[in-house]
């Protein structure tokens, strides 16, 4: 997928940096994925404890690379995606807060006409824009959230996700799907 290309075209282009990414729960798998997607181990962070790791690569001038459209689970701030509170990793709010790197919003778009693909970038430099306390922790998510689904919105078709992003919500402990709540989803 597109996350699989943006990730191995920024680790050839930049040699200090990572992606934070889970491991593949079958060994053998696991080994696979990572030959395709790394140049060397050092490329990756395990999502598992994460955070120490990536805050000494940022102090260190490195770049880290995260998917934020994930459901961010219980622990997760709730801000607005597509008109309903989603639960939202908050990770690169904190990371940015405590480093002071800003933080650069990315998605790769295959261009129909060209058959290539084209990264959409914005940034968010909290330190410049005053955002500096904790509770600007919602401010920076809601504002990376609203830029995806902006971009999400200008080609729809090229947002292809299959986690259950609004799992978690705010007035239950988890969103269920059936069939019939899929069947009605596939048919607007």
């Amino acid at each position: 997928g597109s996350w699989e290309i943006a990730l191995m075209i920024l680790q050839r282009k930049f040699s200090a940096g990572a992606g934070i990414a889970r491991h593949v729960d079958n060994r053998w798998l696991d080994a696979l994925v990572k030959r395709v997607r790394l140049d060397r181990p050092s490329q990756w962070i395990e999502k598992s404890g994460a955070v120490q790791e990536s805050l000494q690569r940022l102090h260190d001038g490195e770049c880290v690379a995260m998917l934020l459209d994930e459901n961010g689970g219980p622990r997760g701030p709730f801000v607005d995606f597509f008109g309903r509170p989603a639960s939202t990793r908050k990770t690169p709010a904190v990371l940015s807060l405590a480093t002071g790197a800003p933080i650069v919003i990315g998605a790769l778009v295959r261009d129909e006409n060209s058959k290539s693909f084209l990264y959409r970038l914005a940034m968010i430099d909290p330190q410049t824009e005053g955002l500096r306390a904790p509770k600007d922790i919602i401010v920076i998510t809601a504002r990376i959230t609203a830029t995806l689904e902006s971009w999400i919105r200008d080609a729809p078709l090229q947002w292809r996700w299959i986690h259950w992003r609004w799992r978690t919500r705010p007035d239950e402990p988890v969103e269920q799907y059936g069939s019939r709540e899929l069947d009605e989803a596939f048919r607007t």
